[in-house]
């Protein structure tokens, strides 16, 4: 290859790199937002403001570095640290939903049952209650 040719292609590579570099940076912000604010009520625009870029391109870029919707993720992120809720049995599944950023305890309950198979209570009693079948206990 002619030297300046070789140049160029050696200026794209690096280019490229800072770029998924940049993007890579992005992805832990959001991810680092939605692990301290997942209890609150989120929108696109409050992820898209802490990255500086536009609500559209902010789901574009989640969608592509994880291979799921920025909401979906954070369905899926909201009952996985429901369950650490769920243990504490002083709490109600509506507090339990308020806790972990669901607003209405019945859509929390929906949510829970596509994404771990049963309701909340029915998980608590499986794998949070004491019993003779609980192994868990004990």
């Amino acid at each position: 290859l002619h030297p300046r040719v070789r140049r160029q292609r050696q200026m794209c590579i690096r280019d490229r790199a800072d770029y998924e570099g940049k993007e890579l940076i992005r992805i832990k912000q959001i991810l680092s937002y939605l692990d301290q604010n997942f209890m609150n009520h989120i929108t696109l625009e409050d992820i898209s403001s802490v990255i500086n870029l536009c609500p559209g391109e902010c789901s574009r870029l989640f969608r592509r570095y994880m291979n799921v919707t920025l909401f979906s993720y954070l369905k899926e992120y909201r009952i996985s640290r429901s369950l650490d809720f769920l243990a504490e049995p002083g709490l109600s599944v509506t507090e339990v939903a308020a806790l972990s950023g669901f607003s209405d305890p019945n859509y929390y309950t929906k949510v829970f049952r596509s994404i771990k198979g049963c309701s909340p209570r029915a998980y608590r009693k499986k794998y949070f209650t004491c019993s003779p079948e609980n192994t868990k206990c004990g």
